[in-house]
């Protein structure tokens, strides 16, 4: 054989071993081009006790003859391809999933993928939105726009009014979808107590974290709570630290003073922060809807071991 045939066969080779090394490695998410993919995708990487279901962006930002859906006014996708965390790899945002979940997310990372769901119980605050990813601040961000709750609306013309639409800055990091607060002025948190009441089962549980020590108190069960009655928990240091980081990144000062929303059946959370020279801040949250930092905490609050009281 010639020399110049067999660097021709030796590149070939070469070549189709590199396309095959490609191909092996290749990115899923590429691919992906219908909603069926999609879902089919993510039903792959989830347990199989998830609720999956189709994404709808159905609600309306007007009324009367000229209604017209804010998905069309805002030009929103049911999920996007992009690199999100900037890795350089292609990433799945897909938004409103299941039932109320609000975010869900594969990310590529060295070529495998971790699934990253949002914290459910924030949902109660969007039961549809309306989602746009952009860059702002260098960071990819994702703008969720969605009808506020209030009783005001602002008057078009004749039989044609409208609830104002308002929007939630969304940011990943450390492993959690959180509210995104450019600038924030972090306080000092002293103290936290939640009291949290389940009307599902007619439960209390309180519990009080000091943070000037790094010493929890115990969480005292009370009222009639079947599973949990009759229980403590005691929290670790890095549980208290991730506590700490949830509340200095939510921006509490600013929120209104006993904020609520009136939502049935769903679990209400007093909440009282005490903070740099002893100023307070107390709220009611129903459903979890004040901010995605405040439905990581009540998320941690729900799945804490209990350990029965001897």
């Amino acid at each position: 054989m010639e020399l110049k045939n067999l660097v021709q066969l030796k590149f070939c080779l070469l070549l189709s071993l590199l396309v095959v090394c490609i191909a092996a490695n290749a990115n899923e998410i590429d691919g992906l081009k219908t909603d069926k993919q999609v879902l089919a995708f993510i039903k792959k990487l989830s347990p199989k006790d998830e609720r999956i279901g189709r994404t709808s962006f159905n609600a309306h930002y007007s009324y009367g003859s000229k209604t017209q859906k804010t998905a069309d006014s805002l030009g929103v996708k049911n999920w996007v391809k992009i690199d999100f965390d900037q890795n350089g790899e292609t990433d799945l945002i897909a938004f409103n999933l299941y039932d109320l979940q609000q975010i869900v997310a594969v990310f590529s990372i060295n070529g495998k993928y971790k699934k990253i769901n949002s914290t459910w119980s924030v949902g109660f605050k969007y039961p549809l939105t309306y989602p746009i990813i952009k860059n702002i601040d260098g960071k990819k961000l994702i703008l969720i726009y969605h009808n506020q709750r209030t009783s005001t609306r602002i008057k078009l013309g004749e039989n044609l009014n409208y609830t104002p639409v308002e929007c939630d800055t969304i940011h990943y990091e450390n492993g959690m979808f959180l509210n995104y607060y450019p600038n924030l002025e972090k306080p000092k948190i002293k103290s936290i107590s939640i009291t949290r009441t389940s009307s599902e089962v007619s439960g209390v549980v309180e519990m009080k974290i000091n943070f000037i020590t790094l010493k929890s108190d115990c969480f005292q069960s009370e009222g009639k709570f079947p599973s949990k009655n009759g229980s403590t928990y005691k929290l670790t240091n890095a549980e208290i630290l991730k506590f700490k980081y949830l509340l200095e990144n939510s921006n509490f000062v600013e929120l209104n003073d006993n904020e609520h929303y009136n939502m049935d059946d769903c679990e209400q959370y007093k909440v009282k922060i005490i903070y740099d020279n002893d100023n307070e801040k107390e709220f009611e949250d129903v459903g979890g809807v004040v901010n995605y930092n405040f439905s990581e905490i009540y998320n941690m609050m729900y799945n804490f071991k209990w350990v029965k009281l001897k």
